[in-house]
């Protein structure tokens, strides 16, 4: 699926049920001539994708940035988003396991560092079903929240939804590696690898409030149990 259909998913599964949580959203594709008027130059490769609103903007991340400083762009593409709303601002990530939300375990990864996989070995295999390689963009969206949120797609054995997940750094064990012990680190942080601690799904109406896509209830029915159907 190329760049665009993936935004345009992620753009009409978010407007219905944000329009259901009484939030009206646009869907909209910054162009390179926009962003080099905003930037001076082109500041990603690809078009940048958005949902914006009175409510603030939702900054979808279909794919990830193939740029030798994603990081840096992803900055810019945020300081874009904010640059034109005092509301909220939040970025969302398309999780397909190969872009995003990534298994350092997955044996195609291309990772610089292979045998960082061997300090993970003390891992339960449930430990390592919630160990993900975070990407630059990744590493810099959880910079200020320590979660992010997902678009995840329709497939045989997933439903269609959003997903928070709040993540902690995994822990690489280097007992036995006699350079590591040597500088008297057996164990330390990973800068790149994270494990989800707490998996948050939202199927339901939503809500962009605080920064964050809140989830309400369906048993909420009046307008008076809940500030955002009373509009």
């Amino acid at each position: 699926m190329q760049e665009d259909d993936r935004a345009q998913e992620m753009a009409e599964h978010l407007i219905k049920k944000l329009e259901q949580g009484n939030q009206r959203f646009r869907y909209a594709k910054s162009t390179p001539a926009s962003r080099r008027k905003r930037f001076g130059k082109a500041i990603i490769d690809k078009d940048s994708h958005y949902l914006h609103g009175d409510d603030g903007i939702i900054l979808l991340l279909p794919k990830k940035i193939t740029n030798s400083t994603p990081h840096f762009k992803f900055d810019k593409l945020y300081a874009f988003a904010r640059s034109k709303t005092d509301a909220n601002l939040l970025p969302i990530f398309y999780k397909d396991g190969k872009n995003f939300f990534r298994s350092p375990f997955n044996e195609e990864l291309p990772l610089k560092h292979p045998s960082k996989r061997k300090s993970l070995d003390h891992y339960t295999p449930e430990k390592k079903r919630k160990t993900i390689l975070l990407s630059p963009e990744e590493i810099r969206a959880m910079r200020s929240r320590n979660s992010i949120t997902y678009f995840q797609p329709q497939s045989e054995r997933l439903e269609k939804m959003i997903k928070t997940y709040d993540f902690k750094p995994a822990v690489f064990d280097y007992q036995g590696n006699p350079k590591m012990e040597a500088l008297g680190k057996p164990q330390a942080d990973s800068k790149k690898t994270y494990q989800w601690a707490r998996e948050h799904e939202k199927t339901g109406a939503l809500v962009l409030y605080q920064n964050k896509l809140l989830s309400i209830d369906s048993t909420v029915q009046t307008s008076a149990s809940h500030p955002f159907l009373a509009r």
